[in-house]
């Protein structure tokens, strides 16, 4: 298991954070991990399948993710905790869908956090399922229709976890398969 603090600098009011993969660990300077409220801690685990002593299938969490093959599944927990002392509002963590990967459908949920998804490499976010405009040419004329995007289309997932009090912690998993 790679286990990456991750401390975002302020942005506005909120405290829109981008955690990096385990990947491509996040580099912060000295100054923005004394001013940042907000801490980000990223784990990553290799997901396999396992039968148990009753014969029933189930999960288990490998902490070891740094040998995946295609078709292995990795999952990324995300903590965000206030490590100020005022409450905040409108904090919105996002992990990038890794390249060479895929977003597992129905994951990326979290408690009462508000998830969203991005189709465009983080531009954009919206609740699933999300859409867009595509120009097809039809009978030698150009039409534009509106298309569903599939969840392996994501490239983003933000969480928007509104208020963190002091000292909250709030706990978001995302699924990926490699390609």
């Amino acid at each position: 298991m790679k286990k990456f603090l991750l401390i975002p600098a302020l942005l506005g009011l909120g405290v829109p954070a981008l955690a990096q993969t385990a990947s491509a660990p996040a580099t912060t300077s000295a100054q923005q991990t004394q001013q940042s409220p907000v801490q980000l801690v990223l784990n990553d685990f290799l997901v396999t399948n396992v039968r148990g002593a009753d014969g029933k299938p189930s999960e288990r969490l490998n902490p070891d993710a740094s040998r995946v093959r295609p078709g292995d599944m990795i999952q990324y927990d995300l903590s965000a905790k206030n490590v100020g002392r005022t409450p905040l509002n409108n904090v919105r963590p996002s992990l990038p869908v890794p390249a060479g990967t895929v977003f597992v459908a129905s994951s990326g949920g979290t408690g009462n956090a508000v998830t969203e998804y991005s189709f465009d490499g983080g531009k954009t976010f919206g609740k699933a399922p999300l859409f867009r405009n595509v120009t097809v040419t039809e009978n030698g004329k150009a039409v534009t229709r509106r298309v569903q995007v599939q969840p392996s289309e994501y490239t983003n997932v933000r969480w928007n976890l509104g208020a963190l009090a002091p000292g909250q912690t709030h706990k978001m998993t995302l699924r990926v398969r490699v390609r």
